[in-house]
């Protein structure tokens, strides 16, 4: 086992950090194993859920589509079967994502997307999106993922010489 041990850091502050270790044997590891993504992050201070979708019952209030291509989103139980997916849900037993019911893999050439209903936030003035993510792709020079919200992009994978895939290991 092992622990540690962060400063004290005042409510509102995102933490970004990673674990390296070196084992007694004089392995080494690094989490979150993703040079693309070397990072984690957390918010620190109290929220306020306004909204939650657990993907526990079908998410017939969102849409998804293709743009070009095919239209791979799907929820289902977890079953996955694809070298790299995750082998449980985050929470409860369902996800929502593309080829979950197939070999995991989504069509290639293909520029798909999944929206979420409206949200009301009036009245709020600091408004957090917080989700959790399962994510294999490219280098965003060949294959791009990318959050946005009203337009606005708040997350994508990098892009760079074309070899910075971006394959989580985890649950993000």
């Amino acid at each position: 086992s092992w622990s540690g041990q962060l400063p004290a850091m005042a409510a509102g502050t995102v933490l970004n950090y990673r674990i390296d270790a070196t084992m007694s044997n004089g392995s080494t590891f690094s989490y979150p194993d993703n040079p693309a993504d070397p990072m984690y992050e957390v918010y620190l201070g109290n929220v306020q859920t306004l909204w939650c979708a657990d993907f526990e019952t079908e998410p017939t209030d969102w849409t998804h589509m293709a743009v070009r291509g095919s239209d791979d989103w799907q929820w289902a139980p977890a079953r996955f079967g694809s070298p790299g997916d995750p082998l449980v849900a985050h929470g409860g037993t369902s996800v929502f994502g593309t080829d979950v019911i197939g070999d995991g893999l989504y069509s290639s050439r293909s520029n798909q997307v999944a929206i979420s209903p409206e949200i009301d936030v009036t009245g709020h003035t600091q408004v957090r999106l917080q989700y959790h993510r399962w994510l294999g792709v490219e280098d965003a020079t060949y294959d791009s993922a990318a959050i946005l919200v009203d337009g606005e992009r708040l997350w994508s994978n990098q892009e760079s010489d074309g070899s910075l895939n971006h394959t989580d290991k985890e649950w993000r």
